[in-house]
């Protein structure tokens, strides 16, 4: 049971992912693949977990995690050369953003969607280049 929607999460991340690769515009892809993601949080908060943690049913996508780490850095290196993504910002720190996004645990009087898209658009108004 969990394998299969692990599977079918990972095959709508790499499309996600395969979608931000073939974007022209650097911060459309880069903002576009946080924004997929922040998407999938919202639709599936639990896969996240059982992808990434402990579980043993995410051992298979060790490979797709692995894909999907070297499309982020190339995101992250087109929205420099685009000049696109604020000044001396790291894959590492686009990592933060995406554990910041999955993470959140909202308060009962705020619904879960509603706080991870608020959190969303602070965060990318964040990485993006003052300049642009």
């Amino acid at each position: 049971m969990i394998s299969a929607a692990l599977a079918g999460h990972v095959a709508a991340c790499r499309a996600d992912m395969q979608a931000a690769q073939k974007e022209p515009d650097a911060w459309t892809a880069l903002s576009g693949a946080i924004r997929q993601f922040a998407e999938h949080q919202i639709r599936a908060p639990g896969l996240n977990e059982a992808l990434l943690g402990s579980h043993t049913a995410g051992d298979a996508f060790r490979a797709d995690r692995q894909a999907h780490a070297a499309a982020l850095e190339q995101l992250v290196a087109r929205a420099h050369q685009q000049h696109v993504l604020r000044r001396g910002t790291t894959v590492a720190d686009v990592r933060v953003v995406l554990m910041a996004i999955s993470s959140l645990r909202p308060t009962h009087a705020t619904r879960r969607s509603d706080a991870i898209r608020t959190l969303l658009d602070l965060l990318l108004a964040g990485l993006h280049s003052p300049d642009h």
